[in-house]
């Protein structure tokens, strides 16, 4: 389920743009979504401090007397750093601020729609549709894992190592056979016996990459060039959707 909040004090804005929504999805053919419109961000916070998951939040930046849509932002993210944070308002000056949150995108109101479609399309297709992965297990049923939890996979002694942020899976799979499930942009077979989640790499040295948490993955001698030159591009591309 694609989830969407819409936050503005002004009902007439907040039908406006869950319309908006419904239209750009419906032209995408996109149906497995749910929205939920408030008309402060209270109720949106007191969720996702219980646990509620959002995608991504549509949220005015004037959100009458007492909030303010960058300070609702800043709050989101606290709370759920994975959400995307859309942000229109009829003053384009704060377009400045919402960087500051990291939005995805400043809307001047009102919204347009060939924009607003085209903002999520990507952004259901980038998040939505590849965020997990079918493993299936040496010993045991198959499993579902999210792939942003997946650090890097190993083929060892004639399985294949899953390693994740807080586990290890085991899986009679090979390398070959998940990397083709795997989002290409994200997920690179940087060795012939690994593949390393790009968004998990805190840098690259010759011959090898150092993951966040200080483990390190090896990349093929001969294939190094190319496999530095696919990470540069992963790089600019989160450079270029941040400032999208």
């Amino acid at each position: 389920m694609y989830r969407i909040a819409i936050v503005d004090d002004e009902a007439v804005w907040r039908e406006a743009i869950h319309l908006q929504i419904e239209e750009s999805l419906s032209s995408q053919k996109i149906d497995d979504y749910r929205i939920v419109s408030y008309s402060s961000g209270l109720p949106l916070i007191t969720g996702l401090k219980l646990g509620d998951e959002i995608d991504i939040v549509f949220t005015d930046v004037c959100i009458g007397k007492n909030e303010n849509g960058i300070e609702l932002s800043k709050v989101i993210r606290d709370y759920a750093p994975d959400t995307r944070i859309v942000l229109f308002s009829s003053n384009s000056d704060y377009v400045f601020e919402g960087y500051d949150v990291q939005a995805t995108y400043f809307f001047d109101k009102p919204v347009n729609q060939e924009k607003l479609a085209a903002v999520l399309a990507r952004d259901y297709h980038r998040y939505h549709t590849r965020q997990t992965l079918l493993v299936r297990l040496t010993e045991g049923p198959s499993t579902v894992v999210l792939l942003r939890q997946i650090m890097y996979m190993e083929h060892y002694y004639g399985n294949t190592r899953v390693i994740l942020e807080d586990s290890e899976l085991s899986s009679p799979q090979r390398l070959s056979e998940l990397i083709e499930q795997l989002p290409a942009a994200e997920f690179l077979h940087c060795h012939k016996s690994y593949i390393v989640n790009l968004s998990q790499v805190a840098a690259v040295d010759r011959y090898r990459f150092t993951l966040k948490d200080d483990k390190e993955v090896p990349i093929s001698k001969l294939n190094f060039m190319d496999v530095r030159d696919r990470y540069e591009k992963y790089l600019m591309s989160q450079v270029h959707s941040s400032i999208l």
